[in-house]
């Protein structure tokens, strides 16, 4: 049985419109309590009218409140809850201070991390959890997920070959089946389209946001 998960990054979050005057929130949970941004909002809301998100069954978010914030549109279209599941969270930042080039080096080293923080393989353990437990509650069935850029990089990369990878831009080649699926930088939001038979994958498309439908 055919079931359908659009994987999708976040609208853009407000970054450079902070700043801290007293505020002794971590580094991660300041990450986790971030925003979307004026213009994020406005692609959120664009991103829910697409025709691929007319009638999704379900929408599972991150904790994060700049995926939630980007879930909320999708949910209120179809009149849906959104299903909360930390385990779609962005790779943990840690506590110790990492280096420009650590971006590269996670992409190639699945065991590289800072103190308190993730590695590739403990991401895509959780991730791949979470799509499992989708495909089995939600069998037949077209289902939004909200997450982030680098935990999706991670999700895809348990079915997709890293072609290449270059710090300049955050830019990723995957291939899927010999087929390229993205040779570029990600994009707020971004989306892909997983298709399963049952619980073994069948395609990995990425969706052109700038087209119409």
């Amino acid at each position: 049985m055919k079931t359908i998960i659009y994987l999708i990054r976040h609208a853009q979050p407000i970054k450079i419109e902070l700043k801290n005057v007293n505020n002794n929130d971590d580094c991660q949970i300041q990450n986790e309590k971030q925003v979307l941004s004026l213009k994020g909002e406005k692609q959120a809301l664009e991103l829910s009218k697409k025709d691929i998100f007319k009638n999704i069954d379900s929408v599972y978010s991150s904790k994060y409140v700049r995926a939630i914030e980007t879930a909320k549109y999708i949910a209120s279209e179809n009149n849906i809850p959104i299903l909360i599941d930390e385990r779609l969270g962005e790779r943990k930042l840690g506590v110790e201070e990492k280096s420009k080039e650590f971006w590269l080096e996670q992409m190639y080293n699945e065991n590289i991390k800072v103190i308190g923080g993730e590695n590739q393989k403990e991401v895509r353990k959780r991730m791949i959890e979470s799509i499992e437990d989708i495909l089995k509650n939600e069998k037949g069935k077209k289902v939004a997920v909200v997450t982030h850029a680098t935990a999706m990089t991670f999700l895809l990369m348990n079915w997709c070959k890293l072609e290449n990878a270059i710090l300049d831009g955050k830019k990723r080649k995957l291939s899927f089946n010999n087929k390229i699926v993205i040779d570029d930088s990600f994009n707020t939001p971004e989306v892909f389209e997983l298709v399963f038979d049952d619980d073994i994958i069948y395609s990995i498309k990425r969706i052109n946001l700038n087209k119409n439908s």
